[in-house]
């Protein structure tokens, strides 16, 4: 689709001028927008040269680091998260882009009250916008719905035992031969595994019954694998577990008997499939099957006490979301309830009837056989139906609609006015387009028809309470991308999660909790063994001098060239008290291979070229004259573009911690 809209602009741009709208340019970050631009100027990095930008790409990537430290968004900070806080500056960010060439060149954005205000002069029509209440926040306790199984799940998702081995997704890292392995797939499968896991979590959240859904498709996942490469030990398995298989397959009929094909499914309901092609004499498929009969077992022992355990009768989160329908603000009203997931969206569905039998209750998802515009029109029957269709259509009103996200986008469903989140969507643009559905311009003539003197957008949020919140700080990673997106561009979208979010900077923006330790992690674990061993290196450590040299044969698994660690300057803010500080400047790692222009900042691939035990050899092959030629081309490309970007003072300078030559 974006190829067949690329070779329209380019027809159409000969011919006509063409104005791209949208409401929501930036999703994660700035590249977003730089992807629009590249529609009509063909990706050519000059294109730009007239309004003296040489190169747009490099261009929006000094822009993006630029926003994302004065959002706080800076990567090393020490330990002092005051720090963090005291970088924290809206305004500043906004100034970036407020200020910028291509911004003032090609952005066009209008208010509400802009268009307001054109309309009444114009003519055009008269028309206003709802007021829009701060968020409310509905709350439960995940420890009612789940009981034990709660502290279990938690207790697992510890870095050091993770939830779920998962080895069917993680095949890479058990090739016999190590020498064999491709890091670039290895990480794709660790990236896999994160989502998998976050995502379990995010279900947790949602409702019992999505998480339930997500326990058994990666029970049948592993069944599959272990079917099809240990036959014997799959059906040891299924003759213990025949009455409890026979569940997991009735509940799979049930959720997909009207899926022609399960494929089409939009949200992240259905697991990627696992490999079923592991060649024997290539991989550890003992080790692998040990792993699968483990996650079977540990699957089977959670949907076990599910079964048993778990009802409707015990969801908390249902019991408010009930309450919720039954006060006064809500009752007899129409109400739109948005969730991420299908199994959760149905599971309200059939509630929900049970328990308002009085109320006409709906449900939409991505995958439902219901004509679509027939029910929005029965709920929103104002703002979508023809006047010769509209009585047809009130006669059979939707007073409560359960969706998920595919309503979200470019609808009219203004005829109500109370949302409900009953999840987050981890995009917050996401959260924008649901309340945007309720929160539109509103019709003079039609308002009249439905009563209202004034339209007032009510919504509340189901947030993840505390005890989730510590495994997977969902709300934190919402929070951040909210204030980035909607403060760099000025999204009008008011407070989006808490009625006092816009009073609390955040720490973590884009933390998410992945199940496994990252390079970091495992690199500070290695330091305080370290130290722990060696005490008397802490003393010593401070004391080394600068520009410290050392060389080391490389193994056949890594890279040959020269390694350099630089410490950029460090920066005085100053707090909202007035008191200065500093934030010490941050350590960038290089690592230039032999023979080629190539330099890498991966720190994985850094670490495990450097590493070394406490009798790894010191060798050196070259001079220092002929490595020197590394550390020029390090600076040349790295070092000086970085001080560019943070805008350092002339005579600043980044200083060479130390080097090594990896040979």
């Amino acid at each position: 689709r974006s190829q067949k809209l690329y070779e329209l602009v380019e027809y159409k741009n000969k011919k006509k001028p063409i104005f791209f709208l949208t409401a929501t340019p930036v999703n994660n970050s700035l590249f977003d927008l730089l992807h629009l631009i590249e529609y009509f100027s063909r990706k050519k990095p000059d294109y730009f040269q007239k309004l003296g930008i040489p190169n747009i790409r490099t261009d929006f990537v000094k822009k993006e680091k630029a926003v994302e430290a004065k959002m706080g968004l800076v990567a090393d900070i020490n330990e002092d998260q005051e720090t963090l806080f005291a970088e924290f500056d809206v305004q500043e960010a906004e100034k970036i882009l407020r200020e910028d060439k291509i911004f003032q060149a090609l952005v066009i954005q209008r208010s509400r009250d802009y268009a307001r205000k054109y309309f009444e002069k114009t003519g055009g029509g008269k028309f206003y916008f709802p007021q829009r209440n701060d968020p409310r926040v509905a709350e439960y306790t995940l420890a009612k719905i789940y009981g034990d199984l709660f502290t279990r799940v938690k207790k697992s998702f510890s870095k050091e035992t993770p939830f779920l081995e998962l080895s069917i997704y993680n095949t890479e890292s058990k090739k016999i031969d190590e020498s064999t392995i491709d890091s670039g797939i290895k990480n794709r499968e660790k990236q896999v595994l994160m989502l998998i896991r976050a995502t379990m979590l995010k279900r947790m959240e949602s409702s019992y019954k999505a998480f339930e859904s997500s326990c058994e498709d990666l029970l049948r996942s592993n069944a599959k694998f272990l079917r099809y490469y240990a036959p014997a030990q799959w059906e040891e398995w299924k003759s213990k577990n025949e009455s409890f298989w026979e569940i997991i397959e009735k509940h799979w009929k049930d959720r997909f008997q009207d899926v022609e094909d399960t494929d089409e499914i939009e949200e992240d309901d259905i697991l990627p499939p696992p490999k079923e092609t592991l060649d024997p004499q290539l991989f550890k498929l003992d080790e692998i099957t040990d792993s699968v009969r483990k996650d079977l077992n540990e699957l089977a022992s959670f949907l076990s006490f599910i079964h048993e355990n778990l009802d409707e009768t015990k969801d908390d989160k249902l019991a408010a979301l009930t309450n919720l329908l039954h006060s006064a603000e809500l009752r007899g009203k129409k109400v739109i309830i948005f969730t991420q997931y299908r199994d959760t969206a149905r599971y309200l569905f059939r509630q929900l009837k049970i328990r308002m039998p009085d109320r006409a209750v709906e449900e939409i998802d991505s995958t439902s056989q219901k004509d679509r515009e027939e029910i929005i029109k029965r709920f929103a029957p104002y703002y979508n139906c023809h006047p010769d269709e509209l009585n047809g259509y009130l006669a059979k009103p939707i007073e409560i609609l359960i969706s998920t996200d595919v309503l979200s986008e470019g609808l009219n469903l203004q005829d109500a006015n109370l949302l409900i989140n009953y999840d987050l969507h981890w995009n917050p643009v996401r959260l924008m387009q649901r309340i945007g559905r309720v929160d539109r311009r509103l019709d003079v003539e039609i308002e009249k028809a439905l009563g209202r003197n004034e339209a007032v957008v009510t919504f509340w949020n189901f947030l993840p309470p505390d005890e989730l919140e510590a495994l997977i700080e969902l709300y934190k990673r919402v929070s951040g991308k909210v204030l980035r997106i909607s403060k760099t561009l000025g999204i009008e979208g008011g407070k989006l999660l808490r009625p006092d979010e816009e009073l609390e900077p955040l720490r973590v923006f884009n933390a998410q909790y992945d199940g496994i330790r990252t390079v970091e992690e495992n690199m500070h674990l290695a330091f305080s063994e370290l130290l722990k061993t060696n005490p008397e290196f802490e003393k010593i450590l401070p004391k080394l001098p600068k520009r410290l040299f050392s060389g080391k044969n490389n193994d056949k698994s890594s890279a040959r060239g020269v390694f350099a660690a630089y410490r950029y300057p460090s920066r005085t803010i100053h707090d909202e008290q007035g008191n200065e500080k500093t934030i010490p400047g941050m350590c960038r790692w290089y690592f230039h291979e032999f023979g080629s222009d190539v330099i890498t900042e991966d720190l994985e691939a850094i670490n495990a070229a450097i590493h070394c035990k406490k009798e790894t050899p010191r060798v050196v092959h070259n001079s220092k004259e002929e490595l020197r030629k590394s550390l020029s081309l390090i600076e040349q490309q790295c070092v000086r573009k970085e001080l560019k970007n943070m805008n350092a003072l002339m005579g600043e300078k980044a200083t060479l911690v130390c080097w090594m030559e990896v040979n």
